[in-house]
């Protein structure tokens, strides 16, 4: 367990990566039951009555040597989302890994804080959206999922070296000379949740008629649609299984009240790691999307997602800053999401729907080794649904 905490540790301080949210999927009005990881209330606004979640996922790495870095990869497995009327329902399960890593160094170069933390989990639960509002185009909805969550395995480490004193001496030209450490691992588990509102603007009045079918519903296009949601709150709690491991920061100083030359001193770090549990939070981030009908076949797609920290170990989330033009057509349509990262790297993606598989990218020249954001990115979905609407003839 120690070696591979430190071998954790020793990769994330040279390779930094961020985070991607599958922007080809979740704007699209064919997202269907993918929704439910950006905003639980957009079920309410589904063009399908029931989509099936065959099989969704994505893996994402990124390099560019700089001081902060996030990471996840999900795989959702069988799921579905059932649409009836103002009421929306899903059973949501996925397997997750997420990791993050921080550094900050002081104005004069002294010291370095850091701040490592990664789980691997899988959750599964239950999503719900109620459409509490009609009134002529305006339609508001609200939506929530409550998930269990199982943590599989997790570490983390938080440093900071400003915090430590030295007596009897006055010292400069302190240098950070060495760093040797490891964190916690071992089994959890917790209890998350996400929450989301809408507001939708309808091309056309909605009239609500009674139905016996589920697939006697009709669905109505927007003109454009506003969302703000709260994703991944929750915390794992390790305690079964856990390794844990002191820290100890070496530090380089001249002694300048005596006649000694350079001097190693030797500082322990605990950072309370010698206990027998301990818990990292989710990559916990307040959402805002936005999605324009431009035209009949046209829609822009813009999102908003800034970092939470509900807990003092935690994976951080990136803030990220996209939007993403799209035609659609029934059979097949197409995405180009542009995104920015933390307010600096900037990256061109490119997704494409056909029938009922979309296959995606949100970095398409990192992926390709292009440009300081070099990495891979690749999302895919599988899905089997049924449009509102569209009730089968059982001859």
């Amino acid at each position: 367990m120690k070696k591979i905490t430190i071998i954790l540790f020793s990769f994330l301080s040279f390779v930094s990566i961020k985070a991607q949210e599958m922007l080809g999927i979740i704007g699209s009005t064919n997202a269907g039951y993918n929704v439910v990881t950006v905003n639980p209330s957009f079920m309410a606004d589904s063009k399908y009555y029931l989509d099936i979640n065959a099989l969704t996922s994505n893996i994402f790495y990124q390099t560019d040597m700089v001081k902060n870095g996030y990471g996840n990869f999900r795989l959702n497995g069988p799921a579905f989302m059932i649409n009836s009327g103002s009421h929306n329902y899903a059973f949501v399960n996925s397997a997750r890994t997420a990791i993050s890593y921080k550094k900050i160094s002081s104005k004069n170069g002294l010291y370095n804080e850091f701040n490592v933390a990664g789980i691997a989990w899988g959750e599964a639960g239950l999503s719900y959206a109620y459409t509490f509002r009609r009134f002529e185009k305006s339609v508001w909805s609200a939506g929530g999922t409550l998930k269990f969550l199982f943590g599989a395995g997790g570490a983390f480490y938080a440093s900071n070296s400003a915090g430590n004193s030295f007596n009897n001496s006055a010292f400069d030209n302190i240098q950070n000379s060495g760093l040797l450490g490891g964190g916690g691992m071992g089994f959890g588990k917790g209890i998350g949740f996400d929450v989301g509102f809408m507001y939708q603007k309808k091309i056309n009045k909605e009239a609500q008629k009674p139905f016996t079918k589920l697939c006697q519903q009709k669905y109505y296009d927007y003109k454009y649609k506003i969302g703000i949601s709260i994703i991944d709150v929750g915390v794992l709690k390790f305690s079964k299984n856990v390794s844990n491991t002191n820290f100890n920061i070496n530090l380089t100083g001249k002694d300048t009240a005596s006649t000694n030359t350079d001097t190693t001193y030797n500082v322990n770090n605990t950072s309370s790691l010698n206990q027998n549990n301990f818990s990292v939070a989710l990559p916990t981030a307040i959402a805002v999307q936005f999605d324009y009908h431009l035209s009949k076949k046209w829609y822009f797609y813009g999102t908003f997602f800034q970092s939470l920290q509900i807990a003092n170990n935690y994976v951080r989330r990136p803030t990220m800053f996209s939007f993403a033009p799209r035609y659609e057509k029934k059979l097949w349509e197409v995405s180009l999401p542009v995104s920015i990262s933390d307010f600096k790297y900037y990256r061109l993606g490119l997704a494409f729907r056909i029938w009922k598989i979309t296959i995606g990218t949100d970095n398409l020249l990192g992926s390709v080794g292009v440009g300081a954001n070099k990495g891979f990115d690749l999302y895919f979905s599988i899905k089997i649904n049924f449009l509102k609407g569209k009730c089968r003839d059982r001859k």
